[in-house]
């Protein structure tokens, strides 16, 4: 029996739609849904708008280079760190210089300083 890919991108009249499998089974969700992707050692986490645990897959976050490449305003903004640029509603600064990155779900994710610097800049080019 041969093992289903990681990551399958389908394009449909509705957007495109991205099946990740994991270990125990397999998640479909349109790209506009995913908020970041975050690398966690050998494997990487989906987190995806309205859904509070990630999606861990098997696989490192350089697998889906080439897929989220192929993406608009899905950028990669660090070595761990992949973000849907189009959900983003707020990057709040912190007292520490670091970042509180807010998406138009309510979610947050914390980014360094760098990497906060960074995507407002990516920002201020849309």
């Amino acid at each position: 029996m041969s093992k289903l890919p990681e990551l399958i991108l389908v394009k449909s009249e509705t957007g495109n739609v991205l099946f990740v499998n994991t270990f125990a089974s397999t998640h479909y969700f349109r790209i506009e849904e995913m908020n970041c992707l975050e690398a966690d050692g050998s494997y990487t986490k989906f987190y995806m708008a309205n859904i509070e645990e990630p999606i861990r897959t098997s696989r490192n976050i350089k697998y889906y280079n080439s897929w989220y490449s192929a993406q608009d305003k899905i950028v990669r903004i660090s070595r761990s760190l992949i973000i849907n640029v189009k959900n983003i509603r707020e990057i709040k600064k912190q007292p520490n210089g670091s970042g509180l990155i807010i998406f138009r779900d309510e979610s947050h994710y914390r980014v360094s300083s760098m990497i906060r610097k960074r995507l407002v800049a990516i920002m201020a080019r849309e």
